[in-house]
């Protein structure tokens, strides 16, 4: 197709860190390919090298990253107004934001009289439980400002659907494409060597991702001591992600400590340290008590990973309903103490889970050029 043929779109990600700046590169480099692209970046963004060695055309800024400095109204002004700039300049078909952030309503609010199509991904359509009033404000406003929305499964969607249906705000559902780490990223071998030689030969499950009530981890903490209290002796587990561990799971892992048979790894984590996380373990395990959809859970198929769930309905969805997984009830910590022993001792179920992965890795609707083709069939 001719570039001139092309939609001219611009993508918006003010976020820095977590699981989004490898979501928002990815998504990039795809639609690169099928439209005129343009990208607006926080200068302090994790993958900044990434972006920098890329052929895309970026634009960074120095955004705020502390409450602080979002307060610093002048400095905020200033560089609402070069973004804005850089936006009425290009002229796009349309704006693409992927992630909530506390300016993206001020940045739409400038371009209101514009008449530019606004979409915004929502990751998260139902807030977490114990989520900070801040944040839900911020998604309020996000999803209120946006022309478009997309939701990451058909229950987001139903949600979305059911708050503004008296509004003419179009509702768009794709699924989470899955997460491809890219080829340049390279292994930590001092990282892969220290957990070889402390997990040996057992079987390593692992828990990665920011920490967060929402994640369940304690049920985790307790079904895998729960394992090792009758005897399954042959097993390992990586907590690995930042985040603030509450007392109860911070007991749980000073006693299973005591064995020898879990990592905690409580820091934000590179794309290094992701990938080989991914690479010494043998199954990931998600004990969610709620979610709208997860990229941890995207990153299991890239890496072949066979994983335990929860029952609940993003999750059942993004899993195809179980394909390449196990699927417990939420916070049933017997449960999933079974699950996990299945796949550490039935090595027939763990192969026919991986051969499933094979095949979820081979669904159209899971690759970005389908995420992306999708996207601009739908907005004008």
């Amino acid at each position: 197709m001719e570039n001139s043929n092309k939609k001219r779109v611009i993508l918006i990600y003010l976020g820095h860190k977590g699981g989004h700046p490898p979501f928002a590169f990815k998504l990039a480099e795809t639609l690169s390919r099928y439209a005129q692209l343009r990208v607006i970046l926080s200068e302090n963004i994790a993958n900044v090298d990434e972006w920098k060695a890329s052929s895309l055309d970026v634009c960074f800024f120095s955004v705020p990253k502390t409450l602080k400095e979002l307060f610093n109204l002048k400095k905020v002004n200033v560089l609402l107004r070069e973004i804005v700039k850089i936006i009425k300049e290009y002229k796009p078909d349309f704006i693409l934001f992927t992630m909530i952030h506390p300016l993206n309503f001020l940045i739409k609010s400038r371009l209101r009289r514009k008449n530019i199509p606004i979409v915004s991904i929502i990751h998260d359509a139902v807030p977490h439980k114990g989520e900070k009033i801040w944040v839900k404000v911020i998604q309020k406003l996000e999803e209120k400002s946006s022309s478009h929305l997309i939701a990451l499964t058909n229950f987001s969607a139903s949600v979305l659907k059911e708050k503004y249906r008296d509004r003419n705000k179009k509702i768009i559902t794709l699924t989470h494409p899955i997460m491809n780490v890219s080829a340049k990223v390279e292994f930590n071998n001092e990282l892969r060597d220290y957990i070889k030689s402390i997990s040996g030969n057992r079987f390593v499950f692992l828990f990665m991702g920011r920490i967060e009530k929402y994640k369940g981890l304690v049920y985790l903490l307790k079904a895998f001591s729960e394992l090792l209290k009758n005897k399954s002796e042959n097993v390992f587990l990586i907590v690995a992600g930042d985040g603030n561990l509450d007392s109860e799971s911070v007991n749980l892992i000073n006693e299973i400590g005591t064995t020898g048979k879990v990592l905690l790894i409580n820091k934000f984590l590179s794309n290094s340290e992701v990938v080989t996380l991914f690479s010494v373990s043998d199954a990931l395990v998600l004990p969610y008590i709620d979610a709208s959809q997860s990229g941890v859970m995207s990153l299991a198929y890239n890496f072949q990973l066979p994983y335990i769930t929860t029952s609940i309905q993003g999750l059942i969805e993004q899993s195809s309903y179980g394909l390449g997984g196990l699927i417990v009830p939420p916070g049933d910590f017997h449960s999933l103490a079974s699950a996990m022993l299945m796949l550490a001792k039935n090595k027939t179920i763990y192969d026919l889970l991986k051969n499933e992965i094979v095949l979820a890795k081979q669904l159209p609707w899971n690759s970005w050029e389908y995420f992306v083709e999708s996207l601009l069939k739908t907005v004008p």
